[in-house]
């Protein structure tokens, strides 16, 4: 549980926040076009076996997707609570995907706050991507 809330605290700086999202986001779909040719000729059994396959990936992903977002609302000095609205966000017709990506866009562009808040100093520049990631 230490885990869990130990890489949902502190901060993420844009840069770690673009490229990090950018390697979840080509891992899921690599990962899913992997998994194309398997879905076209699958037979019942395996049918089950890639939608659990398929389904256990998808809840790892928009868990490590959510992570970033956190950490990346937190250095705006916002609550985490507020990725709560954004997953909710593309339930409304058109409005909701087009509010969704001008957040999203605000998160990569808008500039984090410079001293510590509340939810910490701010993320140091120069360390990994992986510390960044798993936020040590």
């Amino acid at each position: 549980m230490e885990i869990i809330r130990q890489m949902y605290s502190g901060r993420l700086g844009r840069w770690q926040f673009f490229l990090l999202g950018l390697i979840v986001t080509v891992a899921t779909m690599l990962l899913q076009w992997l998994m194309l040719p398997a879905s076209a000729e699958a037979e019942t059994a395996g049918t089950v076996r890639l939608l659990i396959t398929s389904i256990i990936f998808t809840v790892v992903s928009a868990l490590a997707s959510w992570h970033l977002m956190v950490r990346r609302l937190h250095d705006l000095g916002l609550s985490g609570w507020w990725i709560v609205l954004l997953f909710f966000l593309p339930a409304v017709p058109f409005l909701g995907d087009i509010l969704l990506l001008i957040s999203l866009i605000a998160l990569l562009f808008i500039r984090g706050e410079s001293e510590a808040n509340s939810y910490g100093a701010p993320a140091p520049s120069g360390r990994g991507l992986v510390d960044a990631f798993f936020n040590r």
